[in-house]
């Protein structure tokens, strides 16, 4: 039951003055439970506040009380602590009449956005930012949020990705809980992105030197945040090439390994053609080195002696541009 003003007079008698009668001026009604939806307090929360003058009741409305009870907890405000909340507010309170419980229970209210929402949310995010060309991945959570209990309100979750999606270590996810658009709460989500693809590994060891036939490869399913850069797709860019040192059985391929084998050897016979301003000169020489094709070797013309850097076009020519 609610009891006058006069009951509560020890613990208020720091706001008053002079005596205070009924009828005069502003009431101000609390009752003995609220429910409140907000992370400050205020005396308009927790009171009903009546009086003629409007002025006076909007500033009273406004007469802060501290801080809420956390969304789905309660608190008790009892006499002795309003009092205190009141005065440091400095007002004028000689027209007001008070009627107070001697305890006044304030709880929150709330509601649960659970863990498996935040985690989907988080999910579809991640998802929504891998390029649509790549499609073969998976995204394993690496912590589960719990449950979290919110104030009552409209709810918008915001997920951030403020790396990026990554391959080779944890991709981390914000997610900005707003209600009726104000930030609540920050979860952060970790995550492991794997991408997959089909590459090429070795069935057979190889030599070095030893010519890659399609024998020696296939295409395996592998996650490429674990190979170097450089691997490869199609068997048919490898068929025919070489290594230069000796390699086991399930060795990933990669471009760096890959050499086109030497089809000039080293004192044979080539044919030198020199090209310049739409002239070519077409001569017998020498290589004085092994050559892959693309690459450069020095080579001798066997009339003028002149030795020379060219290109291995194939197994008999080497092609010297001027300039």
């Amino acid at each position: 039951m609610f009891k006058r003003f006069l009951r509560v007079a020890l613990f208020l008698g720091c706001l008053l003055t002079t005596n205070i009668s009924y009828a005069s001026g502003i009431n101000i009604f609390i009752p003995e439970q609220v429910f409140v939806n907000k992370a400050q307090l205020t005396l308009g929360d927790i009171a009903e506040i009546i009086g003629a003058d409007n002025a006076k009741v909007e500033t009273l409305k406004k007469v802060n009380l501290g801080s809420a009870p956390s969304p789905g907890s309660r608190m008790v405000l009892n006499n002795e602590l309003l009092g205190m909340r009141i005065s440091a507010a400095s007002l004028n309170y000689n027209d007001v009449t008070w009627y107070i419980p001697d305890n006044i229970t304030i709880i929150a209210k709330s509601q649960t956005i659970s863990g498996q929402e935040l985690l989907v949310t988080a999910q579809n995010y991640i998802k929504s930012n891998i390029p649509q060309a790549i499609t073969d991945y998976t995204i394993e959570n690496v912590n589960l949020p719990q449950d979290l209990l919110i104030r009552e309100g409209t709810v918008t979750l915001k997920p951030v990705l403020p790396y990026g999606v990554r391959y080779n270590a944890p991709t981390n996810v914000f997610i900005n809980v707003m209600v009726d658009d104000v930030l609540v709460k920050k979860v952060e989500l970790r995550f492991n992105v794997k991408r997959y693809e089909q590459v090429v590994v070795l069935t057979n060891p190889l030599m070095p030197n030893q010519i890659i036939t399609g024998a020696d490869l296939a295409i395996v399913r592998m996650d490429i945040s674990k190979i170097p850069q450089g691997y490869i797709n199609d068997i048919n860019k490898i068929i025919g090439k070489v290594v230069l040192r000796v390699l086991a059985a399930e060795t990933v391929l990669n471009t760096g390994m890959l050499y086109n084998p030497i089809i000039i050897n080293k004192a044979s016979t080539v044919e030198i053609v020199y090209q310049n301003n739409g002239i070519e000169v077409r001569a017998v020489g020498t290589a004085l080195q092994d050559g892959r094709e693309g690459e450069m070797i020095r080579v001798q013309n066997e009339v003028s002696k002149k030795i020379i850097s060219g290109l291995v076009l194939d197994k008999n020519t080497v092609l010297i541009k001027g300039r």
